[in-house]
């Protein structure tokens, strides 16, 4: 006669193996979750009409850059002079707010050169009041359209300025013609956006699902202008390591880096009067 093990014993060793299931279950799906609403956790715009736009716009002193009927950014101090601007600073933003939130740049440039500079700001789409969604190719080519409307005006050194985000658009930009551009500024930037994902996502392969990389140690490889890198040392959305990293990466050209001290990512000093400003426009100015 066979024996049989117990019931209860059978039920008591599956419930390890159960438990084992539903967790490579549950990761599985939070993975296809993350993967799935990837541009979410990258992109956060604010949006309003044109008209609440163009009023916010208008008491920062920023006037629309239009291309036909689209509105694709803001601008100061193009119409310059009759000779036009002796350089123009083109702003790529970080990945919240629209881009007149960032007219202090203009305030920067313009008391830096007592007016002989313009500043334009790209306005991303899906941002502000600009219809489309973004992504890394999406904000790239409206930049590279900026930039086309730009040199229809003038054809003055063009400087980038990127924010977090947008330094991965400056870069982009300098991948696809590094000898157009005369000089790049980067506030806060980061070695890849792969590297910042997986810094905040470390229980997930994000490196084989992420689809917009914004790779800027790649994407500086053929430039060989002057960079300025600013820093917070305590930046908790991009610290300031993979900052750093970049920096170190960067072999092409002149270069200065400055790490403002217990600083935070959204409370740089960002004023006019910073010691990073002076450096980094006498370094722009040598080249």
């Amino acid at each position: 006669m066979t024996s049989k093990k117990p019931v209860g014993k059978r039920r008591f060793k599956s419930i390890p193996i159960r438990i084992g299931i539903n967790i490579i279950v549950g990761y599985c799906v939070l993975i296809l979750l993350l993967a799935g609403c990837q541009n979410r956790y990258i992109y956060y715009p604010q949006n309003a009409s044109e008209s609440e736009m163009r009023r916010m716009a208008e008491r920062v002193g920023l006037q629309p850059v239009k291309a036909g009927a689209k509105l694709i950014g803001w601008q100061r101090g193009m119409e310059g002079t009759d000779a036009g601007p002796e350089a123009v600073f083109i702003v790529f933003h970080g990945n919240a707010g629209h881009a007149v939130h960032r007219s202090y740049y203009a305030d920067i440039f313009s008391e830096h050169s007592n007016g002989r500079w313009s500043t334009v700001i790209l306005e991303y789409p899906g941002y502000g009041a600009r219809s489309g969604k973004p992504s890394e190719r999406a904000l790239i080519e409206a930049a590279d359209e900026l930039i086309q409307n730009v040199r229809q005006q003038t054809d003055a050194p063009l400087i980038l300025l990127g924010e977090s985000l947008g330094s991965g658009v400056a870069t982009g930009i300098v991948a696809r013609d590094p000898e157009a551009i005369a000089g790049l500024i980067l506030i806060t930037p980061f070695d890849s956006l792969t590297s910042v994902a997986s810094h905040h996502f470390p229980f997930a392969p994000v490196r084989l699902f992420l689809r917009d990389r914004f790779d800027n140690i790649a994407n500086l490889k053929a430039f060989n202008g002057p960079l300025a890198i600013l820093l917070a040392e305590n930046d908790t959305v991009v610290p300031a390591r993979f900052g750093q990293h970049l920096y170190e990466s960067y072999q092409g050209g002149p270069k200065i880096l400055h790490i403002q001290k217990g600083r935070d990512h959204n409370t740089l000093d960002l004023l006019s009067n910073h010691p990073f400003w002076t450096q980094a426009f006498e370094l722009l100015e040598k080249f």
